[in-house]
């Protein structure tokens, strides 16, 4: 076990009689709030940090993708409605480069992959560029 794993460690005595000694002071007193404590909660000696997965990755950037699609669609809508509306055409640049952007990073992950990767970046960057300036 890994020490950034454990809370709580076990320490032998030279009796030969096992003491639970808190990880972050060293030492423990008897009866004191801590050892009361953790008498109380023997069976949580350690606390195992989440790791994310790759596929997690994976799901989280096709979320904002998605989420950024959808803000897109709205802008779209919006610009139709009223071509006028230079805001709405800002963003709705903004939003689909952002979308590149998000797809580039996505795909720099794989390694076979990776140059295609990088020119969804630079083109997302210049569709975002593009907007500001078109406003």
């Amino acid at each position: 076990m890994d020490k950034k794993f454990k809370l709580m460690k076990d320490v032998k005595h030279k009796d030969g009689k096992q003491k639970d000694v808190n990880h972050k002071d060293g030492n423990k007193k008897e009866g004191s709030r801590k050892d009361i404590h953790h008498r109380n909660n023997i069976h949580l000696k350690r606390i195992e940090l989440k790791k994310i997965n790759v596929k997690e990755l994976y799901l989280l950037y096709d979320f904002i993708i998605v989420i950024a699609g959808i803000m897109l669609m709205i802008l779209l809508i919006l610009v139709f409605l009223n071509p006028n509306n230079k805001h709405a055409f800002l963003g709705a640049f903004i939003t689909g480069g952002f979308m590149n952007v998000m797809n580039g990073l996505k795909l720099t992950k794989d390694p076979k992959r990776k140059s295609m990767g990088m020119t969804f970046i630079l083109f997302g960057i210049i569709i975002g560029f593009l907007g500001f300036i078109m406003l």
